[in-house]
């Protein structure tokens, strides 16, 4: 099949990673796929498929006339009829929609075009820009008014801004020109929109929820590079000195000399490292470094349990039993969980991650902010996607990062961050929570749209603008594994559906 998605932006960004992840999924499946995009650069790796509707001018005027007129969608006419033609000569079998607004495209001339193709056509909503007369999000001002007719916007100021409220007059336009579209299926991401489309005029279509995909090739937990990066070629005994009864750090140092030939022991703690004690010792107050410790070991010594020199015993016969089957590390490997943070300082730190392609007020900046003072000294914040002004809110110690499109940096990221904190009013199925979970962390967020969908179970939900649960939480967790399965962040469940679907 030839397949046509058309979106804001292609390989960058939420929306436009999802459609090249499709893209590549498709293509793999024997597919002929472009994507239509309408502004911003395009990766290298996603050119093949990127078709641009109109110029960087186009753009301009169109978010000129938005901005004084009220009228996102409405604009960039001669771009869209040059790329309809494009269109008709291409002769996709299937046009799956994704965003449409952000100053590209005209949706009238698209939806007349829609309407009398006869093509099969999907209508991915990422948000609700397409049933309302104004925003994009209407959660946070709590307004329902796209149900029966929008008026007297409450989110004018708000993406996509307006001097003027044109919002009565969008929503009837856009009532009229998005119905009456023969075989045309809506997807969302959640469940909870899902539930909103149903209640507005695009209810006549059916709606099915495919959550979004990522790619889970580029997206994983880092490698435990513990050996390596602590230079131990041999076995590994991890203990925590935190457990170590009074009077125990002889029995410690004991089995530290006993190892010598067989093994290291290495002794983790958040508190004090016991005076005496001879072995090396990890201080951190990281639970994920905790978790990397003890995954890497060969053995672990817990001295807390009746009778611990037995189990120093124990534990030397099977290092010994085991040496001709033991593997050396390499101490050249420099690639991994650990050297990642040493990379950025941040070893021993507790990290709490925050990623936003753009961040606001709908994306929770001043809970992000708030967030990062009231741990400052306890724990590291490191937040993606500030600008410039944003930075000297954050307190001293966080590690702010610009906004990033490459992947593998936001991969490493996600991987060395204890939890990763998603403060969002409003969102429909954020993929940042699926990335952060498909590599390992902990997703805490806010009961709000569908970002409890995308988190996955993986942490604790807090109410919306709970900024000190999230602080007492994160000042005491002590579990950085989370307990969703990275696997079903998978893109392959998209393609699937094509397949079922369509007959691709």
């Amino acid at each position: 099949m030839r397949i046509l998605l058309i979106n804001v932006v292609c390989g960058i960004r939420s929306t436009g990673r999802i459609c090249t992840d499709l893209a590549k999924a498709l293509e793999a499946q024997g597919h002929t796929v472009k994507i239509a995009y309408g502004r911003e650069s395009v990766p290298e790796f996603a050119q093949k498929y990127a078709v641009r509707i109109g110029t960087d001018a186009d753009v301009r005027l169109h978010a000129l006339k938005a901005r004084l007129n009220d009228g996102c969608g409405f604009g960039s006419r001669r771009a869209t009829e040059r790329f309809l033609k494009w269109v008709r000569a291409y002769d996709p079998d299937v046009i799956h929609l994704h965003n449409l607004h952000g100053y590209y495209i005209h949706v009238g001339l698209l939806f007349d075009y829609l309407r009398s193709c006869g093509k099969k056509i999907i209508w991915t909503l990422h948000d609700c820009w397409p049933f309302t007369g104004h925003s994009a999000y209407c959660e946070g001002a709590g307004c329902e008014r796209f149900t029966d007719g929008c008026h007297d916007c409450p989110a004018l100021r708000e993406y996509p801004a307006a001097l003027t409220d044109r919002s009565k007059r969008n929503w009837l336009r856009k009532k009229e020109i998005f119905q009456n579209v023969l075989d045309m299926t809506l997807i969302t991401p959640s469940v909870w929109l899902k539930g909103l489309a149903e209640r507005s005029f695009l209810s006549g279509y059916p709606v099915k929820v495919i959550p979004n995909g990522i790619d889970t090739e580029r997206f994983h937990p880092s490698a435990n590079d513990t050996k390596p990066f602590f230079g131990i070629q041999n076995a590994l005994v991890v203990c925590d000195y935190d457990r170590l009864p009074k009077g125990s750090v002889q029995a410690a140092n004991r089995l530290a000399a006993e190892l010598k030939e067989n093994g290291t022991l290495l002794m983790l703690g958040a508190g004090k490292v016991p005076d005496g004690l001879d072995a090396r010792a990890v201080q951190t107050a990281s639970p994920k470094e905790r978790d990397m410790l003890l995954a890497a070991a060969d053995a672990i010594w817990d001295p807390a349990v009746p009778d611990p020199d037995a189990q120093i015993c124990r534990i030397l016969e099977r290092l010994r039993a085991a040496r001709n089957e033991q593997t050396e590390a390499s101490a050249k490997d420099t690639a991994g969980f650990w050297h990642d943070r040493a990379a950025y300082g941040l070893c021993g730190k507790r990290i709490v991650l925050g990623v936003a392609s753009l961040w606001n007020e709908r994306k929770g900046v001043g809970d992000m902010i708030a967030l990062a003072r009231s741990l400052q000294g306890k724990v590291r914040t490191v937040v993606v996607g500030v600008s410039d002004a944003q930075i000297p809110a954050f307190p001293a110690g966080s590690l702010c990062v610009k906004e990033t499109d490459d992947v593998e940096t936001l991969r490493r990221l996600y991987a060395m961050a204890d939890a990763y904190v998603n403060p969002t009013y409003e969102d429909n199925y954020p993929t940042t929570n699926l990335e952060a979970v498909a590599c390992g962390t902990v997703v805490l967020t806010y009961r709000a749209g569908g970002s409890p969908e995308s988190a996955m179970g993986s942490g604790p939900v807090f109410d919306v603008g709970d900024v000190d649960g999230m602080r007492r939480y994160l000042e005491t967790f002590t579990d950085a594994k989370t307990h969703a399965d990275p696997s079903a962040t998978d893109g392959k469940r998209a393609v699937e559906a094509y397949r079922k679907e369509y007959g691709g």
